[in-house]
C-alpha cells in the first residue's frame, strides 16, 4: 500500500495520462466522439475506454472520498478540473496533484430535506402526518413552484443530514423512500399483494376515496403463425393504505420499530439486536413488495438470516438452515408438534432459496409467506416481552434460545 507521498505521485502521473487523453475538435467533428465539453473551445475524448480506466484508477485511488461525494461527482470534478488546467495551460506538477481536490474537500457540509411524491396512500382528513423519520403531507401543504398534476397528490419528505453532495443525498433519500414502503408493507403483512406504494412517478390515480388505478396492460396471445388468438388487458385497482389509521404511526407492537429506524437514519447509536430487527423488518417488507416470486423467496431468507444467523466458530455445528430452523421454531412454537411444524416449514423454505440461488428450477412452494409472518411474530417479541427488550447483541439471544432448546 502506497504512502501519502506516494499516492500524491500516482494521481499526478494519472492526471498526466488522463490530459493527454482530451483534444479540441472543430465543430463539424461533434458526432464522431461521445463525451464533449465546451461550446466554445470543445474538448472530446480520444479514447474513451483508456479514460474510463483512468478515471475510475483515480477514484479507487483515492476512495476515502467515496464516504462524502457521489462516484458520479467525483467523476464530473477530475473532467472539470482538469479541463480547467487545460484552458489555463496549467502544468500538472507535484504542487497540482496535492491540491487537486482541495475545492471539493473545503465544502461545508448542509442539512437537507428530500422530498417527493407519492401515490397509494391516504390521510382521509389530515393533511398532514408523521412516521418515524418521515412526514406525509398534502401538495397544497408544500411550497413548490410548479403544479405536478391537476389531482391533489401528497408529498412524503426525509431529513438528510451532514450531506456533501446533492447526488449522494438523492441516492439516499431514494433508499430511505423504500424503506418507507417496506416499512409499510412489513405492517401490512401478505395483505400487501392488495396494496401498492407508488414513490415518484409514474402515478397511481385516485378513483374514489378508498381506492387506485394502475396503468393498463395486456398480454397478447398468438398461434405458431402468429395468428392473433386473444388478448388479455387489465388495469389493477388497489387500495389506497390508511396512513391515518393509527396501526401504522401508533401501534403498539412495532411502533418502536419506526423509532429505531428513525435513529438509523440519523446514523444514531443502535445496539446490534437492533441493527438486525429493523434490517429484517425491511427485508419482509422488500419481501412483500417485489412482483418477482423468486425474489419474494430470497428477500425472506435475507430476512431470517439477518435477524437470526450466528457463527459459534465451533468445529462440529448445524448447517445455517438447520440452525435458523431450530430458532426461528424455537421463538415460535408454543407447543412440541407445532416447533417441529415451524422447523420442517423453515428448513423447505431455506431449501428453496438454496435452490434458486445455485440456478436450480425446483417446484414453487409458498412456505416463504408463513417465514415472513412468524418473522414479524418474532420481531414483536424482541421489541416488547421480557426477557428479549433487554438484550442487545445476538449472543445474549441465542444464551436464550440455547437454553429454551434443551429445557423442552
Amino acid at each position: 500500500m502506497p504512502d501519502k507521498e506516494g499516492l500524491r505521485v500516482i494521481l499526478r502521473e494519472l492526471l498526466i495520462d488522463l490530459s493527454k487523453l482530451f483534444e479540441q475538435i472543430p465543430d463539424d467533428d461533434r458526432a464522431k466522439y461521445p463525451i464533449i465539453w465546451g461550446a466554445k473551445d470543445r474538448f472530446c475524448i480520444k479514447d474513451i475506454h483508456a479514460y474510463t480506466q483512468i478515471t475510475d484508477e483515480i477514484i479507487l485511488r483515492n476512495k476515502h472520498l467515496l464516504k462524502k461525494f457521489h462516484q458520479k461527482t467525483l467523476l464530473s470534478y477530475v473532467a472539470q478540473s482538469l479541463l480547467k488546467a487545460l484552458r489555463k495551460q496549467s502544468i500538472i506538477d507535484d504542487l497540482f496533484s496535492s491540491t487537486f481536490f482541495d475545492d471539493l474537500l473545503s465544502q461545508s457540509p448542509e442539512s437537507l430535506t428530500c422530498a417527493t411524491v407519492i401515490t397509494g396512500i391516504s390521510l382521509e382528513e389530515k393533511s398532514d402526518i408523521s412516521i418515524g423519520a418521515y412526514n406525509i403531507f398534502t401538495q397544497e401543504e408544500l411550497k413548490y413552484p410548479y403544479k405536478i398534476a391537476d389531482e391533489l397528490f401528497l408529498w412524503i419528505t426525509v431529513k438528510i443530514n451532514n450531506s456533501y453532495d446533492r447526488e449522494l443525498a438523492k441516492e439516499k433519500g431514494n433508499s430511505l423512500f423504500n424503506d418507507f414502503r417496506r416499512m409499510i408493507c412489513f405492517l401490512l403483512g401478505q395483505y400487501g399483494d392488495k396494496y401498492e406504494i407508488r414513490i415518484g412517478f409514474p402515478l397511481l390515480k385516485k378513483i374514489g376515496p378508498y381506492q387506485a388505478s394502475g396503468e393498463n396492460y395486456e398480454i397478447v396471445f398468438f398461434n405458431e403463425n402468429k395468428q392473433m388468438l386473444g388478448a388479455h388487458s387489465s388495469k389493477p385497482i388497489y387500495l389506497l393504505v390508511p396512513l391515518h389509521d393509527p396501526y401504522f404511526a401508533q401501534n403498539p407492537n412495532f411502533s418502536q420499530l419506526w423509532e429505531i429506524h428513525s435513529r438509523m437514519t440519523n446514523n444514531s447509536h443502535l445496539t446490534e439486536l437492533e441493527k438486525r430487527i429493523v434490517n429484517s423488518a425491511l427485508a419482509v417488507g422488500e419481501s412483500i413488495v417485489t412482483d418477482d416470486f423468486r425474489n419474494s423467496v430470497i428477500y425472506s431468507c435475507i430476512a431470517v438470516e439477518t435477524l437470526l444467523s450466528f457463527d459459534e466458530k465451533s468445529l462440529f455445528q448445524p448447517s445455517i438452515g438447520e440452525r435458523i430452523a431450530e430458532s426461528v421454531a424455537v421463538l415460535v412454537g408454543p407447543s412440541q408438534d407445532e416447533r417441529l411444524a415451524i422447523y420442517k416449514l423453515v428448513k423447505n423454505a431455506y431449501a428453496l432459496r438454496s435452490a434458486l440461488v445455485h440456478g436450480g428450477q425446483p417446484e414453487m412452494e409458498n412456505n416463504h409467506f408463513a417465514l415472513n409472518y412468524y418473522l414479524k411474530m418474532i420481531i414483536n417479541r424482541l421489541l416488547n416481552e421480557e426477557p428479549f427488550i433487554h438484550m442487545k447483541t445476538i449472543v445474549d439471544l441465542y444464551g436464550y434460545i440455547k437454553f429454551k432448546k434443551f429445557s423442552f
